[in-house]
């Protein structure tokens, strides 16, 4: 979101910028800014601030004001300060002409030693000054602490203009943001959201928000207050403001599932609810990326999310909203349907079928990644859900996502092509002539881990659901992948190494060749090592499965005749049996493999 400036009330009218009687001569002004009286001087000041206003010129008046500055009484000051910030409002040229007029350092001794006004204007003019350049010079000039300062201790506009200023110094700066927090700003900026002015409290939730960018911060923010009074501004704010407030705590469900459940039992899911609903798309789109947060691996906030009523306005967002939205709402509602089949059923009855697949054409990479997550997840373990989703025209889009599509995009896509060849002799055998075998091959040798065990998961479906001898001959290369995927599969990841042995149960139990070709390319040693030593059962399940699978595959009668001998894999079991002796179990396990029947797995 951009950072709008509106100019903090100082509670006073000022008087009209140009005399009736007509425009002074510049330099007429410039000698009553100078020498005149207070009031001449203010007036002054202000009319020039107007003519370089209208006209986009400096008009002469930067140095005689950074001079006043330094050598004028304490009003005149306060006026150049104000002057000085109505010139760089908007003006990026006018910023940088402030600052190599060498005006910061008068302009810092003001802050720490002017009057209360002349403090508030000073601020407000170093949140004009916000490039990155003279962010930097205004932090090394020592002007982050009189701000917070000011922030704790000023009247309610000065407040107001600190907040706005340290927003703009410490919004690309991580430092500067560790260096306000460290001077106690975030108790005043939870107490600005509670009592400060419509723009303090807009400028102190856009603070909040930068600092919960750092997840170091977020016990402290929450520490200070922030979750409530952010959630009021959530139900009662103005537009602006409620868009700041769901961006903060959006941030805080992202990170931790404790903050996720203070965000919860603070009220704010009808609050999200009523944006989806009725706010800006840009509400709209961060309220829905918070119930994908606050849905992520939790059953109890998911329900309480459906509870609330999220589900139609998120298919509402997913189909008629801003492309930011129904990114957004596919994120929310892919969360919402994992792991369950009843929230699934609802989605899917919603009507969020042909949206979706005119994601998969039309949107951008992001919203088409969460789209063909839902898109998995709805797929999953359901035959009617799959045979229409497949029917939708999906095939070809995934495929070319597979072929083309970010890592990410990618997996995802596997996952989903995975999902619909399970228990679909038909479905796969259409997937298979689509050329997606390579295409997982390639993602087998190239992917990081995660993406390996995804395409591990396709293979594992085709292979399940198809006896088509091309899911076995045309994926020679697969094996040794598969191999190397189960003996360097990290613990971070689990999948990985149960998808690599569930596809060489389903391969072995295909064929003959192909359970001897497995166990020349090593994958034995690693399986019974997974047998040993996994402290997952299901990934024990996975190793037996496949090494039962390798025992009773070897037993078939040769295809060709060209092959070892079936007792070459019997050979290798009893070896493996007999050096692991101290492992009754494993022993124990390995011997009846000789003598056991094994049926095909489904993928983790």
């Amino acid at each position: 979101m951009s950072m709008s400036c509106n100019e903090p009330d100082d509670g006073t009218t000022p008087p009209s910028d140009v005399p009736s009687q007509g425009t002074p001569h510049e330099d007429e002004l410039l000698h009553f800014v100078l020498e005149g009286s207070e009031e001449a001087k203010k007036n002054a000041a202000r009319t020039l601030a107007a003519l370089a206003g209208e006209s986009g010129q400096d008009v002469g008046v930067l140095q005689p004001l950074v001079t006043l500055l330094r050598e004028g009484s304490e009003g005149a000051k306060e006026r150049a300060a104000e002057v000085l910030s109505r010139l760089a409002r908007n003006s990026e040229d006018r910023s940088a002409q402030i600052v190599d007029s060498g005006a910061v350092e008068s302009l810092i001794t003001l802050l720490k030693e002017g009057s209360e006004k002349a403090k508030a204007w000073v601020a407000l003019l170093l949140g004009h000054l916000h490039s990155e350049q003279q962010s930097r010079q205004i932090a090394d000039a020592d002007a982050l602490l009189p701000l917070v300062s000011l922030l704790k201790e000023g009247s309610q506009m000065a407040r107001a203009c600190a907040a706005y200023a340290l927003r703009h110094l410490v919004c690309s700066s991580e430092d500067r943001s560790e260096h306000i927090v460290s001077a106690g700003a975030l108790q005043p900026l939870v107490m600005e959201l509670k009592d400060g002015s419509e723009h303090g409290k807009e400028y102190a939730a856009t603070l909040l928000d930068i600092l919960a960018s750092s997840e170091d911060r977020h016990e402290q923010i929450v520490d200070a207050g922030a979750i409530p009074l952010l959630v009021m501004l959530l139900k009662d704010g103005p537009d602006g403001l409620k868009e700041w407030a769901a961006s903060a705590l959006d941030k805080m469900a992202c990170k931790s599932k404790v903050w996720s459940e203070t965000i919860v039992n603070s009220g704010a899911l009808t609050h999200f609810v009523s944006l989806l609903k009725e706010g800006s798309d840009c509400a709209k789109a961060l309220a829905a990326n918070a119930m994908g947060h606050l849905s992520y691996n939790s059953e109890d906030r998911s329900e309480l999310i459906v509870s609330a009523g999220a589900l139609q306005p998120l298919v509402t967002q997913l189909k008629e909203g801003s492309e930011g939205c129904k990114k957004e709402a596919a994120y929310a509602l892919a969360n919402l349907a994992t792991n369950s089949e009843e929230r699934s059923a609802l989605i899917f009855s919603s009507g969020v079928l042909q949206p979706l697949v005119q994601l998969l054409h039309e949107g951008s990479q992001d919203t088409k990644y969460h789209a063909v997550a839902l898109l998995g997840h709805l797929a999953f373990d359901n035959e009617n859900r799959s045979a229409l989703i497949f029917s939708a025209g999906v095939l070809q889009p995934l495929v070319t996502l597979l072929r083309q599509g970010t890592g990410s995009v990618k997996t995802h896509s596997a996952m989903a092509l995975g999902h619909m060849a399970l228990k679909s002799m038909e479905r796969s055998a259409q997937i298979v002539d689509a050329g997606v075998l390579q295409l997982l091959v390639s993602l087998l040798k190239d992917g990081c881990e995660a993406e390996r065990a995804d395409a591990a998961f396709c293979l594992c479906s085709l292979s399940l659901s198809s006896e088509d001898r091309r899911v076995q001959n045309d994926i020679t290369e697969a094996v040794p992948l598969l191999v190397k995927l189960l003996k360097e599969g990290s613990d971070q990841v689990p999948k990985a190494k149960a998808t690599a042995a569930a596809s060489m149960c389903n391969l072995a139990l295909g064929s003959r060749d192909w359970a001897l070709h497995l166990i020349s390319a090593g994958a034995v040693q690693p399986l019974v090592s997974m047998l040993k030593e996994a402290s997952d059962p299901q990934l024990r399940l996975y190793a037996s499965s496949a090494l039962r699978s390798l025992s009773t595959g070897s037993k078939k009668r040769p295809q060709d005749g060209n092959l070892g001998a079936p007792a070459a894999l019997s050979e290798d079991f009893t070896t493996i049996a007999s050096t692991s002796a101290s492992e009754a179990s494993v022993s124990t396990v390995a011997a009846e493999l000789l003598g056991e029947e094994s049926a095909k797995v489904s993928p983790w």
